[in-house]
């Protein structure tokens, strides 16, 4: 496993650790309903591409020399696009235009181009056996 898998399964640890702090946060600690909305899309799209992330690590683990672009663009749409719901209000909420994010698209559009780009891992040859 190299380094930058490394760093992308402990980021994508602490994502999905965050995510569930704050969908208990929203859950016990919000009392306004549409800021604990916003909170439950952002811990839900941050556990999904948490979730992502491991899997993108793992396809590169195995041989998928473009997975890790993936893995990389989804920890970019977490801070980009899910992170935005859990900003406090004021003028650093962009939050009504954080869909629009590049990476979060991006990062689930690549294991689908990599997986047609001929980059996949080599199957086993198969024994026939008399």
């Amino acid at each position: 496993m190299t380094r930058l898998q490394r760093i992308c399964l402990v980021l994508a640890a602490l994502a999905g650790f965050a995510s569930v702090l704050a969908a208990a946060y929203a859950t016990h600690g919000v009392s306004n309903p549409e800021a604990r909305d916003w909170m439950h899309t952002g811990a839900t799209y941050a556990l999904d591409q948490a979730l992502a992330v491991f899997a993108a690590v793992f396809v590169a683990s195995q041989g998928g020399r473009r997975a890790m672009a993936a893995a990389v663009l989804f920890l970019i749409g977490i801070v980009l696009f899910c992170g935005s719901p859990w900003a406090p209000p004021g003028r650093w909420r962009w939050r009504r235009r954080s869909a629009a994010s590049p990476s979060w698209p991006a990062g689930w559009r690549s294991p689908g181009l990599a997986s047609r780009s001929g980059n996949r891992p080599k199957a086993a040859p198969e024994e026939n056996s008399p």
